[in-house]
């Protein structure tokens, strides 16, 4: 714990960061008030009905309390294809993080045709929590004040609402800065054409040097250019942040399953037994303490390394398989695929399948262009991507909900299930894809990871003020040591197993 920083409740850095924004905790409660109607002679929905209507011509979806029928809204909506992850399920959490405060009040209520029953196991969260709530507000009113801000002739500086200001904003990229940035294409032109130059020199010409650098280019593709995609934070353009979601299916795997699987799953059940992150690998590996102890665990902070390596091959043959299901293992209903979906599915397996073992087969033959080349790649582009993604949650300190509680305040929850490092590094921003600010990711997950530093002081700031502990570790190192600790912790019996007391740490809210 001892390379945990405290919690920023002021600085320089804060404040130049929250400069223009003028509104305090009580002004912004006051003017957002998300309360809707009681409709007792609505009727009563539950996630079995929701299955039901699970498709675009028949889209259902539970947001909060209620029930909508957006079939109608689909085609009409301003961010294109992300709908669909919501259809047919409860989409609470996709909902709140993809859109301006107003919608849910001014849009949703013509769409409502009756009450969700929420299954016991699937968290009822607070979406209107004060903390939440000036949160919110506080970063949108920092892009609305941003700089060459395209809307700035529809600002009301003079308000100190946000209602008044936001609600004049109908567009899907309503504040600009919000997605596009320069700095993002500039790393995406960079990753790929890097990627290319080691991919001739290794896969064609047949030098390992080559390929093991292009392995780490190549995991950059999925953590810095696909993971924005697949969020709708590449480009105010659906379109846009679709075709780059689309790299991960160039990638070999599936953007369609990695949307249920990250969006869906393990954004809406962070560190929960719902969580198919910190549920994945077992029973090989146990990340979360909900999962049943076996005598093999004792070792997984040994052996653990090693089956990183296979990440990426599982990706070939995984996700066609959970297509086939029509589900995400055990507990993520996947929505019924276009005919569009599917040829994509089957056109980029091919297409994978014949730069990574095709083109290098015919190339260097079928012992170092077949096996060594491929083997070399996919076990180090495994190990990359693996790596970055399990150290902001999967470590020792930070909270798993049913191990200390379950918290209901859905922002809260993100900031104490989650861990940034090494935020002051650029390098450490650019190497990570934006994921060393992993908790300002979580709480705003469309907004692309190169705006994520600016928003930062924001976060900081108003976690003090409602003291709520931020983890933040000094370096990548230090966040990995405690992901090894974790792994040692979880390899215990549940007898042996000491929990980390976060008792003290929340009732001073702050990290020691």
């Amino acid at each position: 714990m001892t390379e945990l920083r405290n919690r920023s409740t002021s600085s320089s850095e804060t404040s130049s960061t929250l400069k223009a924004t003028s509104l305090d905790s009580k002004d912004i409660v006051e003017n957002i008030n998300h309360s809707v109607k009681d409709e007792k002679d609505l009727p009563e929905y539950t996630t079995e009905d929701l299955l039901k209507h699970g498709t675009k011509e028949d889209a259902w979806t539970a947001i909060g309390d209620y029930v909508y029928d957006v079939t109608k809204w689909i085609d009409r909506h301003p961010g294109g294809w992300l709908i669909m992850q919501g259809v047919g399920r409860d989409s609470s959490v996709l909902f709140e993080t993809s859109h301006p405060l107003y919608v849910k009040k001014q849009i949703l209520p013509k769409y409502r045709i009756g009450k969700f029953t929420r299954p016991k196991e699937h968290f009822n969260y607070n979406w209107d929590s004060e903390f939440y709530t000036v949160l919110r507000g506080r970063v949108e009113d920092h892009f609305k004040n941003k700089p060459n801000n395209n809307n700035n002739n529809l600002n009301n500086n003079n308000s100190t609402t946000t209602t008044t200001t936001t609600s004049k904003y109908l567009d899907w990229n309503y504040f600009k800065g919000y997605q596009d940035s320069l700095e993002l294409w500039v790393q995406f032109l960079q990753t790929v054409f890097f990627f290319l130059v080691c991919y001739y020199f290794g896969f064609i010409q047949g030098h390992i040097i080559p390929t093991i650098i292009g392995s780490w280019f190549f995991s950059q593709i999925g953590i810095m250019i696909m993971h924005d995609g697949n969020h709708g934070a590449t480009s105010k353009s659906p379109t846009l942040s679709r075709f780059m979601g689309m790299f991960m299916d160039f990638m070999g795997a599936s953007s369609f399953v990695w949307k249920h699987e990250h969006n869906i799953g393990h954004h809406q059940f962070t560190n929960s037994s719902l969580d198919p992150d910190s549920t994945s690998g077992y029973p090989f590996l146990r990340y979360n303490p909900s999962q049943t102890w076996k005598p093999h665990h004792r070792f997984q902070h040994l052996y653990l390394w090693v089956l990183y390596c296979f990440v990426g091959a599982k990706w070939y043959a995984s996700d066609i398989i959970y297509v086939i299901q029509g589900k995400y293992r055990k507990d993520i209903k996947l929505y019924k695929p276009s005919n569009e979906e599917l040829g994509l599915l089957i056109m980029t397996k091919t297409f994978a399948l014949m730069w990574g073992f095709v083109v290098p087969i015919y190339c260097n033959g079928w012992f170092w262009g077949g096996l060594v080349l491929p083997s070399i790649s996919l076990s180090l582009t495994g190990y990359f991507f693996a790596l970055q993604f399990v150290v902001t949650h999967l470590a020792d300190d930070v909270v798993f909900p049913e191990e200390y509680r379950m918290e209901r305040d859905w922002a809260k929850c993100q900031v104490l299930t989650t861990a940034n490092y090494n935020t002051t590094s650029k390098v450490s921003e650019w190497l990570s894809g934006g994921l060393n600010f992993q908790i300002e990711h979580h709480l705003f997950p469309t907004i692309s990871h190169t705006h994520l530093r600016e928003i930062s002081g924001i976060v900081k700031k108003t976690c003090g003020e409602f003291r709520v502990p931020y983890f933040e570790h000094k370096s990548y190192w230090g966040a990995l040591k405690h992901h090894y600790e974790h792994l040692k912790r979880m390899g215990k019996p549940p007898g042996e197993c000491q929990g980390v007391d976060f008792k003290q740490i929340f009732e001073a809210g702050k990290v020691e």
